[in-house]
């Protein structure tokens, strides 16, 4: 038996505490498997134990009594008279909803005990109705919800309220309910048709349509029809291909801004073109590796003769970050080949693979003096984070794909991560595979 522990136990939270973790520093000292996930919760409560609680937790001691007495902890007294860190809390079952002012701006107040159903459609309102803009404030201890009062909010906070009884605190929010529930009623969707050739917005505000005629009045058929997507309208327009449509239409009538392209119909050249005919250049290329590879170095030698080939020049394409140098291409048997291998193909003559090693200088270099964002650049390869060179410019790329054909897309930082969703094409260059398991609902190679 170890030694036993010399300190006193003055309250039942603190028994528990010790119950809950000293399985670790004391050898032997364990509670039951079945009972350690309610230890935890109640060692890990943030609040005052409720009077059901306290109960619960003297059950627990006294049936770990005896492991206590061997480690020279008497709980005797504390079990019989129990003393708490802090009085019980008193939950408060009533469900209120009341809506007031703090600081010129108005406020709604949601007070519930705890329901899942009810915090579920809470959640569902800040995610889906509000997209995280509008704030929302919970209170653990006092178990109240502290909602921005918009239009949105009271009426499917005052419709939650209703259907599960709550008191109406501020009698006047029905009368606001019924209000928004008439203008709901009549409300019309935002929409976009195509008449004689020509796009038509139905039910769409002035600034919309004044946006539309300063920036895209002007612009192409495509480019109109491609810009759609990126607008909080309804595409009512449908459009017929046939197997001869180009790159560029499939692009632009697609009213998904997340595009699936095949490798072994479409070429970089054509992807890189169509994304210049409809204006969504600068495009980033997202890879998150290492070259260690020739064959990655001929991936890139390709996408510069795209963009050769589609009238982009070398001078418009910058990196925002250093190719490994080139690694020594002439074998010898006392060579140690790294973790990834013969980084050139095996059984090659010394020539090709010094050209392949020439190449691979080639891009290296290109990859340490082409830092420089401008006006003018179209391609800005990037590596795993936003190079400081795109964030001083101020630039904002339209599109994002990525270098080689992952199955995944590839990690970033947050801040990346971020830049990549709010462009307006998220392009997936990939050999079409249709076991891919991470395909949305949406789904569709163009």
């Amino acid at each position: 038996m170890s030694e036993h522990i010399k300190t006193t136990v003055n309250t039942i939270e603190q028994a528990i505490q010790i119950l809950s973790y000293n399985e670790h520093w004391w050898e032997g000292f364990q509670s039951h498997g079945k009972d350690i996930p309610t230890l935890r919760s109640l060692a890990e409560s943030p609040y005052a134990y409720t009077e059901k609680q306290g109960n619960l937790a003297v059950a627990l001691l006294k049936r770990y009594h005896t492991l206590f007495m061997k480690w020279g902890l008497d709980l005797t007294q504390l079990l019989e008279k129990p003393v708490f860190d802090r009085p019980f809390r008193v939950i408060d079952y009533t469900k209120s909803i009341e809506a007031y002012t703090e600081n010129d701006s108005e406020w709604l107040e949601m007070k519930f005990p705890y329901q899942k159903k009810i915090i579920d459609l809470i959640r569902t309102l800040k995610g889906q109705k509000l997209k995280n803009r509008v704030p929302m404030i919970y209170d653990g201890e006092s178990k109240t919800w502290k909602i921005k009062k918009t239009e949105v909010t009271l009426y499917y906070c005052v419709l939650i309220a209703v259907r599960y009884d709550f008191k109406l605190v501020t009698e006047e929010l029905l009368e606001e309910y019924n209000e928004v529930k008439q203008e709901k009623l009549h409300f019309k969707k935002p929409c976009v048709l195509l008449e004689n050739g020509q796009l038509t917005f139905k039910n769409v505000s002035t600034s919309l349509i004044d946006w539309w005629k300063q920036n895209y009045d002007h612009k192409t058929f495509r480019q109109q029809c491609d810009v759609l997507k990126e607008l909080p309208v309804d595409n009512m327009c449908n459009f017929v291909f046939t197997d001869k449509s180009t790159l560029t239409d499939r692009i632009a009538v697609s009213k998904n801004r997340e595009l699936y392209l095949d490798r072994n119909k479409w070429t970089k050249q054509q992807l890189v073109s169509a994304l210049d005919d409809l204006n969504s250049l600068p495009l980033l290329l997202h890879t998150a590796q290492n070259l260690n590879h020739s064959r990655e170095i001929q991936e890139i030698k390709e996408w510069y003769e795209a963009f050769n080939g589609a009238g982009i020049p070398n001078s418009c394409v910058s990196w925002g970050f250093t190719v490994e140098d080139a690694p020594e291409f002439r074998k010898s048997k006392n060579d140690k080949i790294g973790y990834f291998g013969d980084p050139y193909p095996e059984n090659l003559p010394e020539s090709d693979r010094m050209e392949l090693y020439n190449l691979w200088k080639d891009i290296q270099a290109l990859s340490s003096t082409c830092k420089q964002i401008t006006k003018e650049t179209k391609i800005i390869f990037v590596r795993g984070r936003i190079p400081r060179s795109l964030m001083k410019s101020q630039i904002i790329p339209k599109s994002v794909c990525t270098v080689f054909d992952y199955s995944y897309w590839p990690t970033s930082t947050e801040t990346l991560g971020r830049v990549v969703e709010n462009c307006a094409k998220r392009i997936y260059y990939i050999i079409k595979n249709e076991s891919i398991s991470w395909k949305p609902h949406n789904y569709e190679f163009l």
